[in-house]
């Protein structure tokens, strides 16, 4: 009865991990999450921009004028500096961010994924600019912190 009761257990096991699939749902992002505030009194300042392009590219990641204070930019999996150009009015604005790649193989069926890490600001012609999360691991999270008038 032992033996029976082993070999069941070492069948129910062994059904329960064949039938596991890969879990493929990770959070690595290439989103840049920024957020801007005035600098004095420090507070969430909503802005619009005309349009917000990559360095190098034509598309204008601005679908919409609407005034917000968060904006998500991709950065480049096949480089280690992405520079953007925040254009409103006549004035345009830059940021660099510098960051580090780690190309990750998740398994057969989940391919790879690209990690990013090291996230700073290597020029920017905004008045101040703070890294605070320096790992883009999910874009629930603001990463860069602008500071203007």
């Amino acid at each position: 009865m032992k033996d029976l009761s082993f070999l069941l257990l070492v069948c129910i096991f062994l059904l329960a991990v064949s039938s596991c699939s890969e879990d493929c749902n990770s959070t690595a992002t290439n989103i840049v999450k920024i957020k801007f505030y005035t600098k004095k009194p420090v507070k969430e300042n909503r802005i619009s921009f005309d349009s917000i392009y990559g360095v190098g590219l034509k598309k204008n990641l601005v679908k919409d004028a609407e005034l917000r204070s968060i904006y998500s930019l991709p950065v480049r999996s096949d480089a280690n500096e992405t520079s953007f150009v925040l254009k409103k009015g006549a004035i345009s604005n830059t940021i660099t961010f510098k960051y580090n790649t780690l190309t990750f193989i998740e398994g057969r069926d989940c391919g790879y994924k690209i990690f990013y890490s090291d996230l700073d600001t290597v020029g920017t012609s905004f008045d101040s600019v703070v890294v605070v999360n320096k790992t883009l691991f999910s874009t629930d999270t603001v990463h860069v912190q602008i500071f203007n008038n």
